[in-house]
């Protein structure tokens, strides 16, 4: 980047630069917050999976924000991204077929976790989902690895599906 502004030299700095920083800098502190106050009370295992939804919300917000419309590779991308949200509690499914989508709204570090992805998604931020997953075995002997990481992995290949 710097060689590119050493070329190009530094833009003028106007007022929409501002009203940019001023919005992108509150989005950045309210999703910091968010984010420690997710891992704090839920499973670190649990809830930054759920960061991997960010690229779902952008198809969601990328048509209001840039007129861009989800391809046939973002729909296969977000059917293996809910895939692997559902698969996080999939110990759940014994109540009901959607008792491992409402086990994630129960917990409330997933709820924040979705808010922290919905404004990213406005953000366009990004974050390592399958350290977190990890971390919290390894660090916080945190339980059921094995779901939480095979649901994080299908929506980690999600994301990048929804990048081609």
């Amino acid at each position: 980047m710097i060689p590119w502004v050493i070329y190009t030299g530094i833009p003028a700095l106007n007022t929409q630069f501002a009203i940019a920083l001023l919005i992108g800098g509150s989005i950045n502190a309210v999703t910091t917050i968010l984010y420690i106050k997710a891992i704090k009370v839920s499973d670190l295992s649990l809830t930054v999976p759920l960061v991997a939804l960010t690229p779902l919300f952008m198809l969601l917000t990328s048509p209001l924000i840039v007129g861009e419309y989800p391809n046939f590779f973002d729909y296969i991308g977000i059917l293996l991204i809910v895939t692997g949200s559902y698969l996080l509690n999939i110990k759940e499914k014994s109540q009901g077929y959607l008792a491992p989508f409402k086990a994630l709204l129960k917990e409330p570090g997933p709820k924040m976790m979705l808010i922290v992805a919905f404004l990213w998604s406005i953000a366009i931020k990004r974050t390592s989902v399958l350290m977190g997953v990890l971390f919290g075995h390894f660090i916080f002997k945190e339980k059921d690895i094995q779901q939480r990481l095979l649901g994080a992995g299908i929506m980690i290949f999600g994301v990048f599906v929804i990048s081609l």
